[in-house]
């Protein structure tokens, strides 16, 4: 009986770990979740991985920051495809991410092997510590499928600057929000 009970434990926590290895759009950052978020330093273009590189979520925010000057990292989450709105909306407070020249995203997605998209760059971000929405036009950018993963790179931009991405709302609306920021590309 005991060895039973164990066994059913076992299956259930496995069973509640992969529950949460996906997240769906809309995006809510639970604490529970903070492990659905995978660090991805082979997939930075420089080759720069911060050494100190850090997410977690407090209060509902994913805050995902770098530690080291002139270094880098990204993150990517698995997503359980919904069908999209027209619009894809982000609320954000970001602070000392790197411009490059070469277009490197911050927030990306991905609609399977063909399908993927620079979402925001680091030329779309108000800087100033200050919560902005922005929405992305996904008709525009002929982007409108179910998303299978998103992935946050954060660049730092000079030597003492802490690049700071915190990320309370990210999902599918077909209506622009009030106070919204249309991206104009």
């Amino acid at each position: 009986m005991f060895i039973r009970l164990l066994l059913i434990a076992g299956i259930s926590l496995s069973t509640m770990n992969v529950a949460h290895a996906e997240n769906v759009l809309p995006l809510k950052f639970n604490p529970h979740e903070s492990e659905s978020w995978t660090q991805k330093p082979h997939w930075l273009y420089y080759n720069n991985p911060a050494v100190v590189a850090h997410f977690s979520i407090n209060a509902g925010v994913g805050l995902f920051s770098v530690a080291d000057s002139d270094r880098a990292m990204k993150w990517v989450s698995r997503l359980t495809p919904t069908e999209p709105g027209r619009f894809l909306v982000v609320t954000y407070k970001a602070q000392n991410i790197a411009v490059d020249h070469r277009r490197e995203y911050v927030l990306y997605g991905n609609c399977g092997f063909d399908r993927q998209n620079n979402l925001l760059y680091p030329e779309d971000l108000v800087q100033d510590g200050t919560w902005q929405t922005v929405v992305l036009d996904l008709a525009a950018e002929d982007f409108e499928c179910p998303m299978e993963q998103i992935a946050v790179n954060l660049q730092a931009a000079e030597e003492g600057s802490q690049p700071v991405f915190l990320l309370d709302f990210i999902g599918y609306a077909n209506d622009i929000p009030a106070g919204a920021v249309v991206l104009d590309r």
